[in-house]
């Protein structure tokens, strides 16, 4: 059975947390990766007016190499960070877990997470592992999920990292926050093999949904 962990937890425990304090007020939160495609930490929303002072701070962090405006709005914008994900201990611990970060996102103060793990051993392991590194956070509580597993779909890799990576940049948003031109500059594919990919994603997850004989 699923376990998921709800936390709190301040900037200056973990190297991300540090690398997005800043003094600029926005409030950031992490967007869903692609699994196998980004490392996790990379890629986040940043809403707020003082962005451009926050694009600032943290490529002035002696831990960033880079950052990159995926896409913007007048409201928001998301960005590519590059940096050594592998360092930061409180990353390292969720994935050695085998946690699902379903969301993170600070507003001025502590960052809150939304953790999940495969069972209540995995959560067990993950706390006595930010214990064992001296990485301080609070519970705000736990729930567990009885039907929390991934539905079974036809979905193929490529399809589903097409999908996921169109959601996450804003493709499917009205207004749209990017083209299909800009996702096939993040796939390596053509603005037409990433339209077919995303049509044929589209199909088999409504085929999965409505229970229907694939096509």
């Amino acid at each position: 059975m699923c376990v998921v962990l709800s936390l709190s937890i301040a900037p200056d425990e973990f190297q991300f947390g540090r690398i997005a304090s800043t003094d600029a007020d926005v409030r950031v939160q992490l967007a869903n990766v692609v699994p196998g495609y980004q490392a996790p930490f990379t890629l986040f929303w940043v809403h707020g007016d003082e962005r451009e002072r926050f694009e600032t701070r943290v490529r002035e962090h002696d831990q960033v190499d880079g950052l990159r405006t995926v896409c913007e709005s007048d409201e928001s914008a998301q960005y590519s960070l590059q940096w050594d994900h592998q360092a930061d201990e409180f990353v390292a611990a969720t994935a050695e877990t085998n946690a699902v970060v379903l969301d993170g996102s600070v507003d001025g103060g502590e960052w809150r997470f939304v953790l999940r793990f495969p069972d209540r051993d995995d959560l067990l392991a993950f706390h006595d592992r930010c214990r064992d590194l001296g990485i301080d956070f609070d519970v705000d509580q736990i729930e567990s999920e009885a039907g929390c597993a991934h539905r079974t779909t036809s979905l193929t890799d490529e399809q589903r990292e097409a999908l996921l990576l169109a959601l996450d940049a804003g493709y499917f948003d009205i207004p749209k926050q990017t083209t299909l031109t800009d996702l096939g500059d993040e796939l390596g594919i053509s603005q037409q093999a990433v339209s077919q990919r995303l049509n044929r994603a589209i199909r088999n997850c409504l085929h999965d949904y409505f229970h229907l004989p694939s096509a």
